[in-house]
């Protein structure tokens, strides 16, 4: 009883929509065609809209990978340079007399002995102590003694 109901409803809709639609003058082979055109432009839209936006994020992760190569370069030519600098004459003659206190060539080292070294200690009891609360010392001390 509930499924003729139902059905007798279903078939009513369809003959009023069928009645529309023949009233309107189009036929349902080309309201179908319509659906179908929109539902493949609404798809081609999405996958076109999804495309964008991952070449976006390529673009910028290609960006980034292009940053970090030309910083490795700019330190791989800092390190070639400091390698060449390393092996000429010069940075060895430098870390001979620098780094291991070799005499350069023509100098002549000389041992200084600087004797023994004495402590001087400051006796505890000259110095006064400052009163942090004494007023008068502070005004002067800030106005330079101006009175």
């Amino acid at each position: 009883m509930v499924t003729k109901k139902i059905s007798f409803r279903l078939q009513k809709i369809y003959y009023s929509i069928a009645n529309y639609i023949a009233r309107i003058g189009f036929s349902v082979n080309y309201i179908f065609f319509i659906l179908l055109s929109a539902s493949a432009v609404l798809f081609l839209s999405y996958n076109i809209y999804k495309t964008v936006n991952r070449a976006e994020a390529n673009y910028t992760v290609r960006q980034q990978e292009q940053e970090k190569r030309d910083e490795l370069l700019s330190e791989l030519d800092d390190v070639n340079e400091r390698v060449a600098y390393l092996q000429s004459k010069d940075a060895r003659r430098n870390m001979a007399v620098e780094g291991f206190r070799m005499a350069a060539p023509g100098e002549s080292l000389y041992e200084i002995d600087e004797g023994e070294v004495e402590a001087v200690y400051i006796d505890q009891e000259e110095i006064e102590p400052v009163n942090l609360e004494d007023n008068k010392f502070w005004w002067e001390f800030i106005t330079l003694g101006i009175k």
